[in-house]
C-alpha cells in the first residue's frame, strides 16, 4: 500500500524508580496519524527500529538510546531525575515515511514549573570522555545555519585521533 502521509503519535508511560521519583524506564508506543491505532510494522534506520534522544529542558542531560520491542511496544531502561524532558523519536514505519517525532514529559517528584526558562548558559569548553578530547570550534548563532567542526585527541597525550569508524551507518552518529 501507498505509505501514510501524516504525523504518527508516540504515547510515553513512565515506569518509576522505586521510591516514586524520577523514572526508570519507558514504554513507547507509537500510534498512526488516522486509525490511532498501535503501530507494529517498522524499518530499520541507521541499524536500528527505533531512534530515542532524551534531552532535559535544563539541557543538563542528554541520551541516545535504541529502545527494544517488546509485546507490542518499546521499551528502555533509563534513569531520569525529576525534572522536565523532550523525547525525540526517529523512526520509519513499515506503512509510513520516516518519522521524527517530539513529546514533552515531566517526571514524577518534579517541583519547578515546566513553563519557566531554566536560564541556559552556554558551554563550549572541552569534554573528555573515554580518554578522548573533544573540541567544538563554531560560530553558531540562532536563526543561522552554521558549520560544526569537532576535534577529537587523546586526552592524555593530545595527539589527534585519526581511526574513527562508523557507528549504526553514520560517521558522526
Amino acid at each position: 500500500p501507498p505509505s501514510t502521509p501524516g504525523h504518527y503519535q508516540l504515547d510515553v508511560t513512565q515506569i518509576p524508580r522505586v521510591g516514586g521519583k524520577g523514572v526508570s524506564a519507558l514504554q513507547l508506543e507509537i500510534r498512526h496519524p488516522d486509525s490511532g491505532e498501535n503501530v507494529t510494522g517498522f524499518f530499520e534506520t541507521h541499524e536500528r527500529l527505533l531512534h530515542l534522544f532524551i534531552v532535559r529542558r535544563d539541557l543538563s542531560y542528554f541520551a541516545h538510546v535504541h529502545p527494544q520491542k517488546a509485546a507490542g511496544r518499546f521499551e528502555v531502561p533509563v534513569d531520569l531525575d525529576p525534572g522536565a524532558y523532550v523525547l525525540i523519536a526517529d523512526f520509519v514505519p513499515a506503512a509510513g515515511a520516516p518519522q521524527v517525532v517530539q513529546r514533552a514529559i515531566v517526571t514524577r517528584g518534579d517541583a519547578a514549573s515546566p513553563f519557566l526558562s531554566p536560564g541556559l548558559k552556554p558551554d563550549a569548553a572541552d569534554k573528555i570522555v573515554d580518554g578522548l578530547r573533544i573540541s567544538l570550534a563554531a560560530d553558531a548563532r540562532v536563526g543561522r545555519e552554521s558549520v560544526l567542526r569537532f576535534t577529537v585527541r587523546d586526552a592524555a597525550t593530545g595527539t589527534p585521533v585519526s581511526d574513527l569508524e562508523a557507528y549504526l551507518g553514520a560517521a558522526g552518529h
